[in-house]
């Protein structure tokens, strides 16, 4: 077949177009479109999928993080409310320290808008903390009973944080074992 027969055959009304089909071929025009939209769809999904996964996972990172911290914390703070030592004390207050250093190096890292509200909380709260130990650590002339009423607010402090903490977020998983223990309302010495 030569080219100008087959521009012959094509018919001059556009309405006409559908004879140059056949209905199969139309049918199977029709199924590759869908195919190509399916998959277009797909694609899409798994790719937004994948990008909330992303920011899923560092949520997580950064609350099993923060939860370390405040294990951490929470430990120094139970030794010294046990040996009541200057060597320990100075120890809480290096490594407050360091963690408020880290909360506000998170802050200033890349997180998406939920992470970055959460951090402000934290470093809000934390800084109140962070006053707290260090005029713990002003006063070494304070009382045994003080001391242990000032750590014991300590704590009751770290409980606050860790419950705004993205341990606790929803969207990072459930509250862990040392949140629900500091969650829990304590009886306070007579």
């Amino acid at each position: 077949m030569r080219w100008s027969s087959l521009v012959a055959r094509i018919p001059a009304n556009p309405d006409h177009v559908s004879h140059l089909l056949s209905p199969v071929q139309l049918r199977l025009v029709a199924l590759g479109t869908l195919v190509l939209g399916a998959t277009a769809i797909v694609g899409w999904s798994a790719h937004a999928t994948w990008r909330r996964f992303g920011e899923l996972h560092e949520g997580l990172q950064l609350a099993q993080r923060f939860e370390e911290n405040v294990i951490t914390l929470h430990t120094q703070l139970n030794q010294l409310a046990a040996g009541n030592e200057a060597a320990d004390l100075r120890i809480l207050v290096e490594t407050s320290r360091e963690v408020a250093a880290w909360v506000e190096a998170e802050k200033r890292d890349t997180h998406t808008a939920r992470q970055d509200r959460m951090l402000g909380r934290i470093a809000g709260l934390f800084g109140a903390y962070l006053r707290s130990v260090e005029q713990l650590a002003a006063n070494p002339s304070a009382s045994d009973a003080e001391r242990l009423k000032k750590t014991i607010a300590l704590e009751e402090q770290l409980a606050v944080i860790l419950r705004e903490s993205p341990a606790a977020d929803p969207c990072c998983g459930p509250p862990s074992r040392i949140h629900a223990r500091a969650s829990r309302p304590r009886s306070r010495p007579m």
